[in-house]
Formats: structure tokens, C-alpha cells, sequence
């Protein structure tokens, strides 16, 4: 429990980082996106060029008419490009927690000096980026040194800190897991990097009879009957086995120069914007397999195996109370059956059989209803 004067220091801290993102909108000028995230408004405001050249694509889709006011605003800044700098005070605290992180950062990035009920308070190392959110204003600060040092990853999955804590004020949270679906409903698919959770989503966006909902990360409201809401439209590519299944999407790799040494970062919007879906109820939770095999099969799982799949990475990914994600994940697998997908060599499998599925589901009364 957050005591009066800790509630007084992390809202002190918010608002000198509030006072360096005036001065960057006031130097460099600003630009505001608005978003329809799980039917609230969102805006985005962005100082300067820098993160406007990268920052809002993974969010395109999402674009919506300007609120009056938001549910939620961000400012998200760097220095370099928007000439300016944060307040000295605050500046050289971040200086010296960068330099002492195990003394100033909590197991899962939490700053200890100001993260609590009343501000909730992330620092990203190497480079430094920090999340910060206030639930009683619904105002958020997003920033950085440099945003050139951003890596290339993280625009494809851009605020998912900030907008996690935002969404579980709401009874939503982020799940690390690809999504797809119709709008009666879908899957989302859960399980450690290289399990094949990429390959079944885009499996199903190429083949066109599922809309795409998310590759990376899924937007779940979990009161009721869970439903997915899309939250990023990016897709990634892993190796010359990805880039062969899934040719016809080289030619919109953003980082073309780069795949070498990393994943190969897609936007999905512009060339497959009626494949994606805003979201839809949850039916099941897919754990896919790779087999192998060209076939693609089915077969029941434990809600245990669900959550094994979900957990480590979510958790891992996106800092910030870990007891709370747990038990949101916990009352997830309780509601929705699970599966696991033996996913076969053969692409056009893959579709066919989640589809399959989920018409026995809608036979059977559908999950959770």
C-alpha cells in the first residue's frame, strides 16, 4: 500500500518528466493520433520527427476520429530529436539509476523510488526508455535519450507497457500470443519464441478464411466471456524457412537490411487491410506444435499446459505486477477450453483445421457461453 508521502514522490516524479515533454512539444512542435483500442479513445501525442517516422505504424489500423476527450493520452518523446532535454533533477536521477540498476530497478523494471498506486513507473535499460502512467489523470510519458537506438523490434509492438497497465484498469490485459478469427469468434495461440505461434497466424492471414488479430500480442478482456481485441498489426519472420512459407510478404519488410542478424518486421495494414479484425470472443487457446508432418491435427490440452504456454513469456514481456498477471491468466484458462495444434508443413492446413475447430465449438454451444 502506497503511503501518502510515496504517493506524493511518484506523482512529483511524473510531473518534472510531464514538465520534459511540454518542452519538447513547445521546441519540436507535436503531432496527435487518435486510436480506437477495445472500443476506448486514445490519443498518441508525439514530439518532433523522431518517433513519428516509426512509432504509430503498428497502430494504423486502429485509427479513429478525434475524441473530445480521451480515455487515455500518451506523450512520447526523445531529446535528440526534439533538441531538448528533461529537467536536470530528473535527468541525472535517471543518469545514476541507469548506472546502479540493481539498487534503483525492481526484479521485473519496476522504479523503486516512484513506482506504486499512484504512478506506475518502468525504466527499459539499453537502451533507457521509461513507461510511465497516471491512472487517476490517464496520462502516460513515454521516453527516451535517443530514439535512433530504439531497436527495430520494438516498433512492431510499440507502448505495450504503458498500454497494459492502462488496460487492466479496464479488466483487460496483454497476453503474449497471436491471435486470429472471424467475428463469431476465434483462437489466440500461446507459446515460447519458435514454438510456431507467427507461422499459424500468418498460415491464416495468407489463406484469408480467418482475419488476422495480432501476431506478437493480444488485447484480452477477461470479464465474461473473454474476447480479443486487436491491438498491432505487425507481423515477424524468423529465417529462411519463414521467408520461403511466406514469400509474398518479403517486399513489406521494414528492416530488409537487418534480417540477417534479426527477425524480419512486417506491417501488415496497408497491403492486408481486410484480413484484419478488430477482435472477436475467445474460443479457444491454441498451443501450437510444429510437427514436421505435412498434415495439421487437433487435439484436446489441459488448462495446465494453457497457462505453462501463456505465462513465462507474458510475464517475462511485459514488466509490472507478476502476481496479477498470473492470476489473470489462471482465471483465462479456466474459461476457455485449450488445444494443441500439431501444426503441419502443408500452410493451407493450418487454417483449415483451427476453422474446423472452432465451427465444433459453435455446434457445441461455444466456449464459455
Amino acid at each position: 500500500m502506497t503511503s501518502a508521502h510515496e504517493a506524493a514522490d511518484q506523482l512529483a516524479f511524473f510531473d518534472a518528466m510531464l514538465v520534459g515533454a511540454n518542452r519538447a512539444e513547445d521546441n519540436a512542435g507535436h503531432t496527435s493520433y487518435d486510436y480506437s483500442i477495445a472500443g476506448h479513445d486514445v490519443r498518441l501525442r508525439i514530439a518532433g520527427r523522431g518517433f513519428a517516422e516509426k512509432l504509430p505504424t503498428a497502430l494504423n489500423h486502429l485509427v479513429a476520429e478525434a475524441p473530445r476527450e480521451p480515455a487515455l493520452t500518451i506523450h512520447a518523446w526523445d531529446d535528440e530529436s526534439t533538441g531538448t532535454s528533461l529537467p536536470r533533477l530528473v535527468s541525472r536521477y535517471l543518469h545514476f539509476a541507469e548506472m546502479h540498476c540493481f539498487d534503483f530497478l525492481g526484479p521485473r523494471n519496476e522504479m523503486n523510488d516512484f513506482h506504486g498506486d499512484r504512478i506506475r513507473a518502468i525504466m527499459h535499460l539499453d537502451p533507457v526508455i521509461v513507461s510511465l502512467f497516471d491512472p487517476q489523470r490517464s496520462i502516460a510519458l513515454y521516453w527516451t535519450r535517443d530514439v535512433s537506438r530504439i531497436p527495430v523490434w520494438d516498433w512492431g509492438t510499440p507502448l505495450r507497457i504503458i498500454l497494459n497497465e492502462w488496460a487492466k484498469l479496464r479488466g483487460m490485459f496483454l497476453v503474449h500470443s497471436g491471435a486470429v478469427g472471424t467475428e463469431d469468434g476465434g483462437v489466440i495461440f500461446a507459446g515460447k519464441s519458435g514454438s510456431g505461434k507467427s507461422t499459424s497466424a500468418l498460415a491464416c492471414l495468407s489463406e484469408g478464411r480467418l482475419r488476422y488479430a495480432g501476431d506478437d500480442y493480444s488485447l484480452i478482456d477477461g470479464s465474461g466471456q473473454p474476447h480479443v481485441h486487436s491491438l498491432y498489426s505487425s507481423a515477424k519472420l524468423k529465417g529462411e524457412a519463414d521467408f520461403t512459407r511466406f514469400g509474398h510478404l518479403l517486399p513489406l519488410v521494414a528492416n530488409r537490411s537487418e534480417t540477417h542478424r534479426q527477425k524480419a518486421l512486417i506491417f501488415l495494414q496497408d497491403a492486408y487491410r481486410d484480413r484484419i479484425i478488430s477482435g472477436f470472443p475467445l474460443r479457444a487457446i491454441l498451443v501450437p506444435r510444429v510437427t514436421g508432418r505435412p498434415e495439421t491435427t487437433i487435439e484436446p490440452s489441459s488448462s495446465i499446459a494453457a497457462l505453462r504456454a501463456l505465462a513465462p513469456s507474458t510475464m517475462l514481456q511485459l514488466p509490472g505486477d507478476g502476481k496479477d498477471t498470473m492470476e489473470r491468466l489462471s482465471a483465462l484458462v479456466r474459461k476457455v477450453p485449450a488445444f494443441t495444434l500439431n501444426a503441419g508443413t502443408e500452410m493451407r492446413g493450418i487454417p483449415e483445421s483451427i476453422a474446423g475447430l472452432l465451427a465444433d465449438i459453435r455446434s457445441d454451444g461455444g466456449a464459455g457461453s
